[in-house]
């Protein structure tokens, strides 16, 4: 299950109070596409980017679409389609967490957890995220 960040929960309770929007002072307006960033330790809530992979191989991909919560007590989302990396290059890196982005090499932290056990991917791996192996939930 994964974390709101501190920037979406502002403006979740913002938009649906309709407030100001947070200490962010904006309303939330829906990304029009999201990106899945790896990470090398938690990036937390307030989105510690610092954590992120970095190395000539790396970027943020695309997640595609995602479920569609249905029916009475549905609360969660898991990706819809298979996410790919490039292959890794450079130096093995160790892998523990995720977090969703409203942007391919900025924006905002909407969504991060763990990987669940670490994973370390060596010269040559390709790290995949499997269809519906990443979960958003609300509580």
């Amino acid at each position: 299950m994964s974390g709101f960040s501190t920037y979406l929960a502002q403006r979740l309770i913002s938009a649906t109070l309709g407030s100001a929007g947070g200490s962010g002072g904006s309303a939330f307006t829906p990304p029009t596409a999201l990106y899945l960033a790896l990470f090398t330790s938690d990036p937390t809530d307030d989105n510690v980017t610092t954590n992120e992979v970095a190395g000539a191989w790396y970027a943020r991909k695309a997640t595609g679409s995602w479920s569609v919560p249905v029916g009475a007590g549905a609360n969660s989302s898991s990706n819809s389609n298979q996410i790919l990396f490039s292959a890794v290059t450079g130096a093995a890196v160790t892998v523990s967490h995720w977090g969703i982005y409203d942007d391919l090499t900025s924006g905002n932290l909407l969504y991060s957890d763990t990987v669940g056990t670490a994973k370390t991917f060596n010269i040559g791996d390709v790290p995949v995220v499997a269809a519906s192996a990443l979960s958003v939930q609300l509580l």
